[in-house]
């Protein structure tokens, strides 16, 4: 019996005893609300209200339930400040109200009197908290909550309310333990669980976030918001069928629900299924028009629908509401560009470089940073931008080299790699082919000509060249990594992530493929996955710094993610 049945089961007993108790009929209606009985819960409630009229918690409760109005609940409240205006209860009820009609500003001020009136008051405490959270007064949220807690260290919601704030402040593992002192003072809050579900996802404890949030959405199966926090650890699990049912579910329970759309868009994008994803996108974006991550996704699918002008138009809207997004103001380029407006496309291209920094370009086009200069290529100098007389020194040696022996396809190679170290891309690929033509069986020239390919954004070709590479080279783990990378550039992080798959199956000892399998999960949102490959990749290797920087990268992401989902 959950906790909601015992209130209902205490009440009825108390009212076969004493049929004219007011407080017994207010608490038999809380409890039928919360079970989703609202019919009876506003009966019972009418009859609380009709043996004592003045008792505000009977009309806050009418009021709030789907057949109430808040509006009724606040005008009762004035109704009684009027009255008496240190009335620190009337106080608490106006500022409950008005938190519910999404009036934040004028609930803190009613809440902050009733404090004043009587500091202390719990629910005027905890009320604050909440209004300064949806205020984005997260640090300020966070002291009252606190303060509360401290009041009556046993009031769970005072706990939750603390753990709410640490999770909107970043400060994960904090949350988790306030969530976890609340859950243990009431083991049947459903919100307590999805909050703690969040805290875990934070922290890449997937396992652990599923089994608290299907624990909240069994404790309130009726509430949509349950749905899509257990949809979000789904989609970060990889399990895209299983998260696409949960947020359908919440989208079904309430229609109305932008979070809910959104979520389905991002699980039908991360199956491929392009079409049906932006359908859902334009319907969140038009629940919630403010939201410039949903305009972006929008942007995204027309263009890649051929349907520029609606991309330019999501775009707009976008760069409006985030001018300070890179990210938005480089495909903003490219769509103009593409509609045949260079001048603005120009423009828009230097608004990107001014804000851009190079984290931002490779997540914008999915490219990721080479190891050196000349990435895998054979005879490619990694040495750093001041190598570059160095480099020119070695280019003139390995020239002279090659007059007195034209037909060694190793200085061919060598010279081509010094080429694509110092950028001469061109000149690379035409020597790499001459060490191909002198020796066509051997896998290094094709390799470096794939290298080349790639750094001119030819990677189609490059694809071509490193499938050569794979049937030369049977067997060998490098030549998968490279053809991984290839289709990285070319953003197939699915086709990569098989590449890199049967390149650690391979050489399973490999630091580096077990990382580059991290980054081709985390492209495709599969956290868990990621976060595993990354962490075998640094129990080989402790000190691979790629490894390092992609764990906590994926660790942003769901940082990300969970801020997201908060209210």
């Amino acid at each position: 019996m959950g906790r909601y049945e015992r209130d209902l089961e205490y009440a009825d007993r108390v009212i076969a005893m004493d049929a004219k108790n007011a407080d017994a009929h207010v608490q038999r209606g809380m409890a039928l609300l919360a079970l989703g009985r609202h019919a009876e819960a506003l009966t019972a409630l009418d009859r609380a209200a009709g043996i004592d009229p003045e008792c505000l918690v009977t009309h806050r409760g009418r009021a709030g339930s789907p057949m109430g109005r808040y509006e009724r609940a606040l005008e009762y409240a004035d109704r009684v400040i009027a009255t008496n205006a240190k009335n620190a209860d009337a106080h608490v009820h106006r500022g409950m109200a008005l938190l519910a009609l999404g009036r934040h500003a004028e609930a803190l001020t009613a809440l902050d009197r009733a404090a004043g009136i009587d500091p202390g008051c719990l629910e005027a405490h905890r009320g604050r908290g909440d209004a300064l959270l949806r205020l984005g007064r997260h640090e300020e949220a966070l002291a009252v909550y606190g303060a509360t807690a401290r009041l009556d260290p046993g009031d769970a919601p005072a706990h939750a309310g603390l753990g709410d704030a640490l999770l909107r402040l970043g400060r994960h593992a904090e949350a988790l333990e306030s969530l976890d002192r609340a859950a243990e003072i009431d083991p049947d809050g459903s919100w307590v669980h999805a909050s703690r579900g969040l805290a875990l996802l934070a922290l890449g404890r997937h396992d652990e976030s599923l089994a608290a949030h299907t624990r909240a959405v069994e404790a309130d199966p009726q509430n949509p918001a349950l749905h899509r926090g257990l949809g979000l650890t789904l989609r970060s699990l990889g399990r895209l069928k299983d998260a696409l049912a949960a947020y359908g579910l919440a989208a079904r329970l309430d229609p109305g629900d932008a979070p809910a759309h959104a979520g389905l868009g991002d699980t039908l994008l991360a199956l491929g299924r392009h079409a049906e994803a932006l359908g859902f996108y334009e319907r969140a974006s038009a629940l919630s028009p403010g939201n410039a991550r949903l305009a972006a996704a929008c942007a995204r699918l027309f263009d890649r629908a051929g349907r520029h002008e609606d991309a330019l138009e999501a775009l707009d809207r976008a760069t409006r509401l985030e001018p300070g997004n890179a990210e938005h103001h480089g495909h903003l380029a490219f769509v103009l560009e593409r509609l045949g407006r260079p001048e603005e496309a120009l423009a828009m291209h230097d608004r990107f470089i001014e804000l851009d920094d190079r984290r931002v370009m490779e997540r914008y086009t999915g490219t990721p940073r080479p190891a050196g200069r000349g990435g895998d290529a054979p005879g490619a100098d990694s040495g750093g931008d001041g190598d570059r007389a160095d480099g020119d020194e070695a280019l003139a040696a390995c020239e002279r080299a090659i007059g007195l022996c034209p037909g060694d396809a190793g200085l061919h190679c060598r010279r081509a790699g010094l080429l694509l170290g110092i950028g001469r891309r061109e000149d690379a690929l035409a020597a790499y082919g001459r060490a191909a033509e002198l020796e066509p069986g051997d896998a290094a020239p094709h390799i470096g000509r794939a290298a080349a390919l790639d750094a001119l954004g030819r990677h189609g070709e490059a694809l071509a060249a490193r499938d050569l590479v794979i049937r030369l080279a049977r067997g060998d783990a490098r030549s998968r990594v490279g053809r991984g990378d290839t289709l990285t550039r070319m953003g197939r992080h699915g086709d990569a992530l098989a590449e890199y798959s049967r390149a650690a199956e391979l050489e399973p000892g490999d630091a580096k493929t077990h990382e580059y399998r991290g980054h081709a999960l985390a492209a495709l949102d599969r956290h868990a996955e990621a976060l595993a490959a990354y962490g075998r990749a640094i129990e080989i290797e402790p000190k691979r710094a790629g490894a390092h920087a992609g764990r906590s990268a994926v660790l942003v992401a769901l940082d990300r993610m969970v801020r997201e989902f908060l209210p």
